[in-house]
């Protein structure tokens, strides 16, 4: 699955908000899969890779499911 171009990148408290839940949870949902992540590029002398974003495609897919995968069990 691509990304859209308009597409809007969102940052984990951003999608949190939105899914009226924790940054925390936002961010397992991407380490296990439930929600599709892309990573940006790290800046120029960086340690670390680039920060993590959530397409606003996701977001919408989430909410407008009849049964959320991501929200089972709240």
């Amino acid at each position: 699955m691509s990304i859209v171009s308009n597409d809007r990148l969102l940052k984990i408290p951003e999608v949190a908000a939105l899914l009226n839940a924790a940054p925390s949870s936002v961010w397992k949902w991407t380490k296990d899969g439930t929600i599709r992540s892309v990573r940006l590029p790290s800046r120029p002398g960086a340690k670390k890779g680039g920060a993590i974003r959530i397409p606003s495609s996701e977001v919408f897919k989430i909410l407008n499911s009849k049964e959320p995968k991501a929200l089972q069990g709240f």
